[in-house]
């Protein structure tokens, strides 16, 4: 059985970047980018707050964040 997939609701946007903002400031987070997405494409994203601290900077539905060793531990993890 395959779940009906219905576009985002009219309001569903500005509750999203509600609670984004609201998460990123709780957890002194700088900025981000996100996006929802489905099969057929994407149905919603955007950037909040900075990309890079030191320029201040916007964070952009399409910005490219480094993510440095972090991600190693990760990748070594999944892989085992």
């Amino acid at each position: 059985m395959t779940a009906t997939m219905r576009p985002l609701a009219a309001g569903a946007p500005a509750a999203l970047r509600d609670q984004v903002q609201r998460l990123l400031a709780a957890h002194r987070v700088p900025g981000c980018s996100i996006a929802v997405v489905r099969r057929a494409g994407e149905l919603w994203a955007d950037g909040f707050g900075v990309a890079n601290v030191h320029t201040g900077a916007p964070a952009h539905r399409d910005t490219v964040y480094h993510l440095f060793s972090g991600t190693k531990l990760l990748t070594a993890t999944v892989v085992m």
